[in-house]
């Protein structure tokens, strides 16, 4: 059963859109009035409706009987085409999906825009921009980053450019990427996690990628979070008494200074949960990590 096309509403995400227009595609494929207007070399683009048949003509005697037709049919089901997506898309301009636009590429990219997230050569580096959000756990925030690459790959279709080089094929994820996104991830947690997962799982990375036992390690970042949270405690303490016997030795010394010195150094260890300071929540001054 084909499922039906839901109509796209305002606070689309890229993954939701994602969907959507791949459902759109599909719909349109299955009709074989329609499905012309989605292959490259064919009817793929065309005039705005000021344009005589929208700058069609009539097929050749050497397009299959089944398909060929004259260019006043085209543009009259190019017409109910466009006039269907705009009903699936009304977060824009019905008239400029129906009348303006020249291709399915630019009405989808026009609704990207809409949306902020139109793909670009820069927009990759709002990757530098995520952190953990109030409530978000660390399973949705690797979903959301994956999402975020995996609408940032080059196509053919994206128009951009690398190398001054057109894209000549879709681009894939390659094991790189994914143990790239992978350290991403853990710094986002938290900037200590790279450092301490590569540590616990040493043995395991001398013959695994890291994206290999990603699933394995998230499953132990409370625990190693904890570590981490117990030895920046051990440290403090350890600075404190430190700098209190420093100060005690100056004092005893007959120094006029020890009070600086601990206005400048003195340290008292206070409630702190680094997951929740990580995520910018205002209530991880009021809990340790363990509670």
């Amino acid at each position: 059963m084909v499922p039906k096309q839901r109509i796209l509403i305002e606070g689309e995400s890229p993954t939701s859109f994602e969907t959507w227009e791949q459902s759109m595609n599909f719909h349109i494929v299955l009709d074989s009035r329609f499905a012309r207007f989605t292959v490259k070399d064919d009817l793929c683009t065309w005039r705005p409706s000021s344009t005589e048949n929208r700058g069609f003509q009539d097929d050749p005697s050497s397009v299959a009987d089944d398909v060929r037709m004259k260019a006043t049919l085209k543009a009259a089901h190019l017409q109910i085409l466009l006039g269907s997506i705009a009903t699936y898309a009304p977060v824009i301009s019905s008239k400029f999906i129906t009348e303006q636009a020249c291709s399915l590429r630019e009405i989808y990219d026009r609704l990207r825009s809409h949306y902020g997230f139109r793909k670009t050569g820069g927009r990759i580096l709002e990757l530098a921009e995520f952190s953990l959000e109030p409530m978000e756990s660390r399973e949705a925030l690797w979903e959301r980053m994956s999402a975020f690459i995996d609408d940032n790959l080059l196509s053919c279709r994206s128009g951009i450019k690398h190398l001054d080089g057109e894209v000549e094929r879709d681009e894939e994820l390659s094991p790189m990427v994914l143990n790239i996104l992978v350290v991403l991830w853990l710094k986002v947690l938290h900037c200590a996690l790279p450092g301490a997962v590569r540590q616990r799982f040493s043995t395991q990375l001398r013959s695994n990628t890291i994206f290999s036992l990603r699933e394995d390690i998230s499953d132990s970042v409370p625990a190693i979070l904890q570590d981490i949270q117990e030895k920046d405690g051990v440290i403090s303490r350890t600075g404190y008494q430190s700098r209190n016997n420093f100060q005690r030795s100056s004092f005893q010394r007959g120094s006029s200074r020890p009070n600086q010195r601990k206005n400048a150094y003195g340290y008292r260890r206070s409630m702190k949960c680094c997951l929740c300071e990580s995520a910018g929540r205002q209530e991880a001054n009021t809990h340790f990590l363990s509670a």
